[in-house]
């Protein structure tokens, strides 16, 4: 069923009916033949606001400026905390290959000092503490008392434990900024404990002649092995950051 236009009233109405429910106007058979009329549907544009636009234009841009010195900042701060660490690792190996050479220098003496007492061997180092009014000390303990009461063995314990004190420190900073530099950081670890234990041996000798003997020298190469593996990623980290 179409609708049509009431020709008295101009209502809409059946184009079946043949009286006008409205007005009453009789419609004819001409009347229902009119083309209905269909009234097209209107797509309404939305209003284009421009003060919004420009406010989520702006906001992107603030967005992304932010994001790029973001990333820039960290990347700088990677950069330096980079060439921080590679001065600390440095200061590492210089500290601790002079402590490792007192230590050695110092374990050396200790171990002489021990044996020319038991095997009575004279010699111009040892005889300020293997030797009593010109005579041998009859028990090492004796002359190991004396070596551990004088100055010279005191002045090198201070340097010592000195090293000792600036690796920790050195490497206590490293452990927090050594993000991109895991296998040096592992390596200048690896060698900080090996001379702790190198500081120990030499500032607290025990058990006999031939056991402290046995830890020297291992410990003395462990240190060494460790200072080359530090050397080896340090100068690999140096050579990167030049890059």
């Amino acid at each position: 069923m179409a609708m049509i236009n009431c020709p008295e009233c101009g209502k809409e109405i059946s184009d079946k009916a043949t009286v006008c429910p409205n007005c009453g106007c009789p419609i004819s058979e001409d009347a229902s033949k009119i083309q209905p009329v269909e009234i097209a549907s209107v797509a309404i544009k939305p209003k284009f606001n421009k003060k919004v636009f420009v406010i989520i234009v702006v906001a992107i841009a603030i967005v992304g400026i932010g994001i790029c010195l973001f990333s820039a900042n960290k990347s700088a701060q990677r950069a330096k905390n980079k060439e921080r660490f590679i001065e600390l690792a440095s200061l590492v190996k210089l500290s601790g290959l002079s402590g490792a050479a007192k230590c050695e220098s110092t374990c050396n003496l200790i171990k002489k000092v021990w044996s020319d007492t038991i095997h009575e061997e004279y010699s111009i180092e040892t005889a300020p503490y293997t030797r009593t009014n010109n005579k041998f000390n009859e028990d090492f303990n004796t002359s190991l008392g004396i070596l551990f009461s004088s100055d010279t063995y005191k002045d090198d314990v201070a340097v010592i434990e000195s090293s000792e004190s600036e690796l920790r420190e050195y490497l206590s900073e490293m452990s927090t900024i050594s993000e991109d530099c895991q296998k040096c950081y592992a390596a200048a670890e690896a060698f900080c404990k090996s001379y702790y234990n190198f500081v120990d041996l030499a500032t607290s000798p025990s058990g006999s002649l031939l056991t402290f003997s046995d830890s020297f020298s291992a410990i003395d190469s462990d240190v060494m092995s460790y200072y080359k593996d530090l050397e080896f990623e340090l100068e690999k980290l140096s050579n990167n950051s030049t890059k």
